[in-house]
């Protein structure tokens, strides 16, 4: 059985990184299949997801870029000792109990800053609650603002557990934690709520998991840290990762400017048909979020044109199988949409469909190159150009196609994006895009879901809507 269980679990970090993102997800997609089932209201449902909404609009942002900006400067000072760490692997050796002083000492700082910033958006939240309120059409009761801002100081530097055995190698303890920590939270909101105790217990319950993963961070930190605050550090990270920062801010707010748009030219009914399109199929995005986080420390440790290499062959092997499954999707979803929403949704699948598309630009990874090459100024630049295109585009295309001319006008920015970051990468630094993807590849299946989205808005839409 051991046996087994090890030719099933992945045993190098980019494998084991997948399956911890694919993991979190399905710990939030369980929990809200047991918060109806267990007879909670729509409206405690609500404050639930309330609760989760504002901790990631004050959070996701900076989060996402000063983990990404942490990873090409631990990966960088980790590999200063090739005693402890070898070269040519991402696996620490069996003599090694510790790794290099300066990773540690960078994590041991990066948790001070994440702590801070935590701090920061709790008391933002805080203050501007009321103005995010009218921002984001969602309310908060007071009473729910305080747990919001516990969850974010135990979440936020709880992130860099995974980040920490990604970057040391560790894929084992890196899946354990990823089985422990969400097999807890699952069983953390779920008891309580079946036990009757309301969706106040579902909120300490995942309360009560982020202090477990910060727990578990402080164990390592404790083990392996060196507690000494380094100020050049500090300088040296957030000079690399405000850039990321703001492109991921910039970048990350299409999705609101979109729901202003729309909530602004159509009725409550018609954003809601929008907004249950709006989505991305889950697989692309989580996988290849990991995939570009497992390879910039890849691209620092063995050179870039190694680490290249290896971007160009697992993303090639992502593709294989990602545009097939979102092919068939495109030409099904006028069948499932009416199956799992009603025909009154029938619309959101022409929505969904257009998101989809943005596999296209998923699977293009020229940010991971900037990022290990510690290039993320471009990176602001290249989102507030797709932020501009997106809004510009959006408030022409809704008057010619609906909703679906704010999605098209969203598809459009996003790949206008990933070619000017590609273009970047080739002119300025003198890296074409063959040389981190399977162009062939790649452009062919785009080719062939081209086609099939062709198929499924003249044949087969025509077909379903009668």
């Amino acid at each position: 059985m051991p046996n087994l269980w090890r030719k099933i679990l992945p045993n190098d970090t980019l494998s084991g990184m997948q399956f911890f993102q694919l993991f979190r997800y399905g710990s939030v997609f369980l929990i809200s299949i047991i918060l109806p089932r267990a007879g909670l209201s729509r409206d405690q449902i609500g404050l639930y997801e309330a609760f989760l909404f504002f901790a990631a609009v004050v959070s996701y942002f900076w989060v996402t870029g000063l983990i990404q900006a942490l990873l090409p400067l631990a990966a960088e000072n980790e590999d200063r000792n090739p005693s402890l760490v070898t070269r040519n692997t991402l696996h620490v050796t069996r003599n090694s109990s510790r790794v290099t002083c300066n990773a540690s000492r960078d994590f041991f700082n990066s948790f001070l800053i994440l702590l801070l910033f935590s701090i920061a958006a709790g008391a933002t939240l805080l203050f501007a609650n009321p103005v995010l309120e009218n921002l984001l059409g969602k309310s908060l009761p007071h009473e729910i603002i305080w747990l919001v801002v516990l969850y974010l100081l135990l979440f936020a530097p709880a992130n860099l557990v995974e980040y920490w055995y990604m970057i040391t190698g560790q894929t084992k303890k890196l899946v354990r934690y990823g089985i422990i920590a969400f097999t807890l939270q699952i069983l953390l909101v779920g008891i309580p709520v079946v036990a009757g105790l309301g969706i106040k217990g579902a909120i300490w319950g995942m309360i009560a998991a982020g202090g477990f993963r910060t727990i578990w961070l402080l164990a390592i930190l404790i083990k392996n840290g060196d507690f000494q605050v380094s100020f050049p550090f500090w300088k040296q990270y957030l000079n690399l990762g405000l850039p990321i920062l703001l492109s991921v801010l910039l970048s990350g707010s299409a999705q609101y400017v979109n729901g202003f748009i729309v909530s602004a030219k159509f009725n409550p009914a018609m954003f809601a048909i929008f907004q249950y399109g709006a989505r991305e199929l889950p697989l692309v995005a989580l996988l290849a979020y990991a995939l570009s986080n497992a390879i910039v420390p890849v691209i620092v440790r063995e050179g870039t044109e190694s680490g290249m290499q290896r971007l160009r062959e697992s993303s090639s092997r992502m593709a294989s199988w990602m545009f097939p499954l979102t092919i068939v999707l495109v030409l099904s979803a006028y069948f499932l949409f009416p199956l799992f929403y009603t025909r009154n949704f029938l619309e959101s699948a022409g929505v969904f469909n257009l998101f989809l598309l943005l596999i296209t630009s998923r699977l293009l990874f020229p940010q991971t190159i900037l990022i290990a090459l510690k290039k993320t100024r471009i990176l602001t630049l290249a989102s507030l150009l797709e932020l501009i295109l997106n809004v510009g585009l959006s408030l022409l295309l809704v008057e010619v196609w609906g909703i679906r001319g704010v999605a098209l006008a969203t598809v459009i920015a996003y790949y206008f994006e990933r070619a000017f970051l590609m273009t970047y990468t080739r002119v300025v630094m003198g890296i074409p895009g063959k040389m981190y993807m399977d162009v062939k590849k790649h452009f062919s299946w785009s080719a062939v879901l081209l086609v099939a989205y062709l198929i499924a808005e003249f044949v087969i839409y025509p077909l379903v809507r009668g």
